[in-house]
């Protein structure tokens, strides 16, 4: 039996507040309830890149949690958005390999089984730190405020 939620946490722990949604599924893991198990996997991703495709395989649900880079909201702002944020603007807001609606469209042609209903939760961040572990003072203050939007949107589910 396939789990129906899956929730993936995406950054680069060594690029500070990059790291948030590692840090975010980390955290949720901690805290989520064992009978849970059966219908959440808790999974993790360096870089938002073709290899995505397999780990979306067979899910009803996607929550994304990944930093964002847009200067349009203070540093530790939590969003909620669609994949349809992101068609509709221009810049690249994430420091991974390739766009999350370039490997959904792949898929769509592939006919491959993958969530119909898609949630990103980003925290905004000032920059991208490489070679710095760990998260800002901002970040780190925001993370539980993030952990818990992921936990009511899972056990909404459940």
């Amino acid at each position: 039996m396939l789990k129906k939620i899956l929730v993936l946490g995406i950054g680069n722990t060594i690029c500070g507040d990059d790291g948030a949604g590692i840090q975010a599924v980390r955290s949720l893991k901690k805290e989520l309830d064992k009978a849970l198990n059966k219908t959440v996997d808790i999974k993790e991703m360096e870089e938002a890149n073709i290899n995505i495709l397999e780990l979306l395989e067979g899910y009803k649900k996607l929550i994304i949690v990944d930093s964002i880079c847009t200067k349009k909201a203070k540093a530790g702002a939590i969003r909620k958005l669609s994949p349809l944020t992101f068609k509709e603007e221009n810049q690249p807001y994430s420091s991974h390999q390739i766009g999350f609606n370039r490997v959904m469209d792949m898929a769509k042609t592939f006919k491959m089984d993958v969530p119909e209903e898609i949630i990103i939760y980003a925290m905004e961040i000032r920059k991208i730190s490489f070679f710095k572990n760990g998260l800002s003072l901002t970040a780190r203050k925001s993370l539980p405020g993030l952990v818990e939007l992921i936990k009511k949107e899972v056990l909404v589910n459940n």
